[in-house]
């Protein structure tokens, strides 16, 4: 499947990354993944970061487990093994600088590595599927938040093709949660129950014609329409009521700008959703941008 042939896999130190693996095994096999690339990176200015004499040891030893990790892949699917240390976030720029991968999969665990997935799927030119440690690899049901934005489209389709990796039928669930507007003298001449009405109708029928137009099975998926001022923590309440075993959000829907943009309610919901979620990317829309940023030449 064209959308997962090359995945980075990443474990930032002091984070287990048992169950990325786990997902990133299964991804594969279900793919048919042509290479997973497994990096390590360890931040090498920490107060408990070896001294010179002790740092090989250290990296021999996060190599070798690697490596045990890569065994477990089919055999279909290359692997390669990366130890590096430094700034973990330029590291991985540096690699997605290439161009050839299709997704990185991230561990979560606290606030600080939801802190720092958030700055990657910031600039990320891919998708980021951040995983929390306890939440097993699983497509029984899943949940795509839609803002009606240009990455709408990109976030069904993202949806549709995890679903194809289950072994069994996925719920699927759209979600649009829509905003009144504040008060002003074009709304107070209507009622609020009557522009709530009339939003909810416009809103469930863009979103019916964007599910009829981008999945393969639309008859498949639910659609739903909630109000709440705050997307963010309807789409984890949401997730939470259906059990959504993956959650699936746009980044930003303003092109280009998106490397150095990410929307507020994406930031909020990679602090604050347990379940696993994947934050969709144009792929590769914004990799001039971000070889200007990390400083590569095109």
């Amino acid at each position: 499947m064209k959308r997962f042939q090359h995945v980075l896999t990443l474990l930032p130190s002091h984070t287990d990354g048992s169950n990325a693996i786990a997902w990133a095994k299964m991804i594969a096999r279900a793919a048919g993944a042509r290479k997973v690339d497994l990096i390590s990176c360890t931040e090498n200015h920490l107060p408990d970061f070896p001294p010179l004499e002790g740092q090989d040891s250290l990296l021999q030893g996060e190599h070798e487990k690697l490596s045990q990790w890569a065994t477990g892949f089919e055999e279909a699917t290359e692997t390669e093994v990366f130890v590096e240390t430094g700034n973990p976030l330029k590291l991985v720029l540096a690699h997605l600088a290439a161009g050839t991968y299709d997704l990185v999969i991230l561990p979560v665990c606290d606030l600080d590595s939801r802190l720092f997935a958030e700055r990657l799927a910031r600039k990320s030119p891919v998708g980021v599927l951040l995983v929390p440690a306890d939440r097993p690899p699983a497509f029984t049901s899943i949940l795509t938040a839609i803002d009606l934005s240009d990455l709408s489209e990109l976030a069904l389709e993202w949806a549709d093709a995890f679903s194809s990796l289950a072994q069994q039928e996925t719920r699927l669930e759209a979600l649009h949660v829509m905003k009144l507007p504040m008060d002003s003298r074009a709304t107070m001449a209507i009622s609020r129950d009557h522009l709530r009405r009339e939003i909810h109708q416009s809103s469930l029928s863009q979103l019916t014609r964007l599910v009829r137009k981008t999945v393969n099975n639309p008859k498949s998926w639910k659609l739903t329409i909630t109000e709440n001022p705050l997307a963010s923590r309807e789409i984890v309440r949401t997730a939470t009521e259906v059990e959504a075993d993956l959650v699936i959000i746009g980044s930003h829907g303003r092109g280009a700008l998106s490397v150095t943009l990410l929307g507020g309610q994406t930031a909020e919901l990679i602090r604050n959703c347990d379940r696993p979620v994947l934050v969709v990317k144009k792929k590769n829309e914004t990799l001039g941008i971000l070889r200007q940023l990390i400083g590569l030449s095109k």
